[in-house]
């Protein structure tokens, strides 16, 4: 008996916020040929447009084939196309499934826009494989809770409306209507883990206990419910421990080691990092916290490396080498888009670098190379940027990455922080430089 209402797939959407545009995530596989074809033909019911996206990762000998499937589907569905061709090999060392996963995630965050809604045909075998591979990692409950049914995505929102329904369900109701697809034999590679517990692992379970996935999707609810209650509780300890973008020492000695750990996952992850691993928080409490007042620590996992600092602790990527001749020309009008960060320059009533120095000159970021000085506005006294860094509390593995924009080959201004007294505005309005630095490149995506 086919058990699969896909009006429910729409009541599901409706119940989401809406969204000005449904971007649906288009492999031609069955699971999301299933999606695109429920969507097209109650495209009118939704709020906001609907779009496909297929990535071509350029790893089988048939993908362009694939490619020419989807575009023929979308054609007849009357559905716009996204054709996204990447190089998706993995660099030695990265699991190729993870680093897919990462282009092809990057793929959909280029295409989303605000208030517009990325959607995935994940289901409920899905969520059971996600459940069981976070559970042999050794995770914690954001990490069984699985996928969320909806959730942020960059500025809108990323759903997966066929949450609820198993894969026969789907592929039962697929092959009643001929739903033609693409057979990807990879999908039965066994070096790949979720092709291990699809084919092998989970076949056996469900013959000894019948319904596991629908327990284990239980399971990420409860988890979910847990894991909401931790990060409501690390919000709270953070109020009396963090201090800007880093965590404060003695503030983080005065909580139980369990909290302690919880206030450290939940500020890692809103920074986009990498989760540490049960050894790596045994070390933070005996190396970084517990260390001496003296001494100024490190601890590094793969994505990322914590540090202490002047009694605190800040976190961030691994830093890259960054070369002291680089020469980056830049017009303040415009962002200016670096690796690791963003520089923006505004506009100032009053104050910041004065404009009639950039009208005519020349402006370029550079970074440290040794050695530079700057009179800081208000004061008389050059002084070297090493110790205007070291009285300002700058951490030092930060100092060689703050950009410094100098015009006509002289240093002008470390943005956030100075302006070289020559080039200050005082009372005329000039430009006033914001710099962000961005603590992640991205955040694996399920």
């Amino acid at each position: 008996m086919l058990s699969f209402d896909p009006g429910q797939v729409i009541n599901r959407l409706l119940a989401w916020p809406p969204a000005a545009r449904y971007h649906v995530a288009f492999s031609g596989g069955m699971d999301s040929s299933v999606l695109i074809e429920i969507l097209a033909s109650r495209a009118r019911d939704l709020p906001g447009g609907l779009t496909a996206i297929h990535v071509d990762h350029g790893l089988h000998p048939q993908s362009a084939e694939w490619a020419r499937h989807c575009a023929e589907v979308c054609r007849r569905l009357g559905i716009p196309l996204v054709l996204e061709r990447v190089d998706a090999k993995a660099p030695a060392g990265e699991s190729p499934e993870a680093w897919a996963r990462k282009v092809r995630y990057g793929v959909f965050h280029r295409y989303v826009g605000p208030r517009e809604m990325l959607l995935t045909a994940h289901h409920r075998d899905d969520q059971a494989e996600t459940v069981l591979l976070q559970l042999v990692r050794g995770s914690g409950p954001a990490g069984l809770a699985g996928m969320p049914p909806l959730r942020p995505f960059g500025g809108g929102w990323h759903g997966r409306p066929l949450l609820e329904f198993s894969r026969p369900n789907l592929h039962d109701w697929g092959r009643l209507l001929r739903i033609a697809c693409v057979d990807d034999e990879s999908n039965a590679d066994l070096r790949f883990d979720r092709n291990y517990l699809r084919n092998e692992i989970l076949p056996r379970l469900e013959a000894r206990w019948p319904g596991v996935p629908e327990v284990l999707q239980r399971t990420a609810e409860l988890q979910a419910q847990a894991a909401k209650i931790l990060v409501a509780v690390a919000t709270e300890d953070m109020k009396s421990c963090a201090a800007g973008d880093a965590l404060v020492v003695a503030s983080l000695r005065r909580l139980d080691p369990e909290r302690r750990a919880n206030v450290v996952r939940e500020w890692l992850r809103r920074a986009g990092l990498p989760m540490p691993g049960a050894a790596h928080i045994r070390r933070l409490d005996d190396e970084v916290i517990g260390a001496g007042a003296d001494r100024n620590p490190c601890l590094r996992w793969p994505g990322a490396e914590l540090r202490r600092y002047r009694g605190r602790l800040y976190a961030s990527p691994p830093p890259e080498d960054r070369d002291p001749r680089e020469r980056i020309a830049w017009r303040l009008d415009q962002p200016l888009a670096l690796k690791h960060g963003l520089l923006t320059a505004d506009r100032a009533g009053e104050g910041g670098l004065r404009a009639d120095c950039c009208a005519t000159g020349e402006v370029e970021v550079r970074f440290r190379a040794g050695g530079e000085r700057l009179t800081p506005a208000g004061s008389r006294h050059r002084r070297e940027l090493r110790t205007l860094f070291q009285e300002q509390g700058v951490p030092p593995w930060r100092r060689d990455r703050i950009p410094l924009v100098y015009v006509d080959g002289r240093l002008a201004a470390v943005p956030g922080l100075w302006v070289e007294s020559e080039f200050a505005g005082g009372a005329v309005a000039g430009w006033e430089f914001h710099w962000v630095e961005s603590p992640a490149a991205g955040v694996a995506e399920s």
